[in-house]
């Protein structure tokens, strides 16, 4: 990557994660259509798929590989309000909200960390509404700002964005048809990239010097227009 001066490669004898896990679910049902789902997980995972260390004529280099047991724990809120007793018929929310909290040995410095990749909070909030007659609905979506890292030979990078909202409109003239018009990342959300060099291998040096960019993202308005055949 010349415009980071990094090699990305993979290790030839990759082997697909395995993992045992265990979880338990819990669901309440109310007012009707209304629901809350939680879910608990536990995750023991061999053979975790992470950066490595491979050597070139004795020149290391980040790379792809598996690197030994790991561990991921998660915590998924699912939820179902429903707007009918507030006196909105047809409209609900709708959300989702994820937390993850993983753990594997780091093969630089041997100390526990996360896995690269995972995100500590994912989740979206949704607000749905089926006007009568059921051929007009809107809804509106927001979700929930996310941040993962990587962990390399020689430093650790910080992926972040924004809190991302949608809307859109949809029009069913007929059980084939279907108009939809919407407005997609209307708040612009930014990316971030924060690179944290250091002067060798995380083991042996401290970081020198960080690296920061900033991708700035425009709203999107779209119209679709789709038709059903057969059936």
């Amino acid at each position: 990557s010349l415009d980071r001066g990094e090699i990305n490669a993979g290790a030839v004898d990759l082997r697909p994660p395995r993992s045992w896990s265990a979880a338990a679910t819990y669901e309440h049902r109310f007012a009707g259509d209304g629901a809350i789902v939680l879910r608990a997980a536990h995750e023991r995972i061999s053979d975790v798929v992470d950066h490595v260390v491979r050597y070139d004529q004795g020149v290391p280099f980040d790379a792809i590989g598996n690197i030994g047991r790991g561990s991921r724990d998660t915590l998924t809120a699912e939820t179902t309000l429903p707007l009918k007793p507030l006196g909105i018929a047809g409209a609900r929310i709708v959300s989702s909200v994820t937390l993850t909290r993983s753990r594997v040995d780091d093969p630089v410095t041997g100390a526990r960390r996360w896995i690269s990749g995972d995100k500590p909070v994912t989740g979206t909030i949704s607000l749905i509404h089926d006007l009568p007659g059921g051929a007009v609905s809107w809804g509106a979506d927001l979700k929930m700002a996310e941040r993962k890292r990587e962990y390399r030979l020689d430093e650790i990078r910080t992926k972040a964005r924004g809190f991302r909202f949608d809307a859109h409109v949809e029009y069913r003239p007929g059980p084939a048809w279907r108009l939809r018009l919407e407005a997609v990342n209307l708040t612009a959300l930014p990316f971030a990239e924060t690179r944290r060099k250091y002067a060798g291998a995380r083991s042996l040096a401290a970081p020198d010097k960080t690296e920061e960019r900033r991708t700035a993202t425009t709203p999107t308005v779209l119209f679709t227009v789709r038709r059903a055949f057969g059936g």
